[in-house]
Order: structure tokens, then sequence, then C-alpha cells
């Protein structure tokens, strides 16, 4: 049997953080975190910029956003979701992303 296994290298990547501000005390060590992982990927501190929105709701606005801008490599967005009725929205809202990200490629 064949493995493959990559090495995860982030040197000279260029990452936003989309952050909800609801529920700050999740949602900072969620960013801390994530700076962390990501530094620990090989990506430059400084190559990292964070966008702060006031919930998980907002996400998906400022993301499209970043990823029209080209600025970016990749786009990590952080919140807390408190309700069941919010399950859709999720689905809906890392689908609007990945498409995001799709077109701002193109």
């Amino acid at each position: 049997m064949t493995s493959y296994e990559g090495k995860l290298n982030g040197a000279g990547l260029r990452v936003a953080l989309v952050c909800g501000r609801f529920n700050d005390l999740i949602t900072t060590r969620l960013v801390a975190g994530a700076r962390d992982g990501l530094v620990r990927h090989g990506v430059d501190p400084s190559s990292i910029s964070e966008a702060w929105v006031p919930g998980a709701f907002e996400l998906p606005l400022v993301a499209r956003r970043l990823a029209g801008s080209g600025e970016f490599d990749a786009i990590v967005c952080l919140g807390q979701f408190l309700e069941e009725r919010f399950i859709i929205f999720k689905e809906t809202f890392a689908n609007d992303c990945f498409c995001q990200r799709r077109q701002a490629r193109k």
C-alpha cells in the first residue's frame, strides 16, 4: 500500500482571521489557537490579519470582501453559534465562503 504524506508549510502565506465578538470569552481563545497553529506551521505572524465583526452572522459579509480583495491566500472564520436553528445557516455559510474563495481565484 502506498502512503502519501505532505508537510504543512505556511511560509509566505497571507491569512485573514475573521472573528465574531459575540461571546469573546470563547472567540478570543479561538483566535489565539488559530494564530498559534498558523505560526507553528510556518506562517509569519506579521502576515496574519484580524477582522472583528459583531457576531457570527456578519462573518460571511466580511469574508466575501476579504476574498474579493485578493490580498489573502486563506481566510479563516471564527465565531460561535448558540442555537440549534442556526444549523442550516452554518451549512449555508460554509458553502458561501467556499464559493466566494473559488470566485476570487478566477
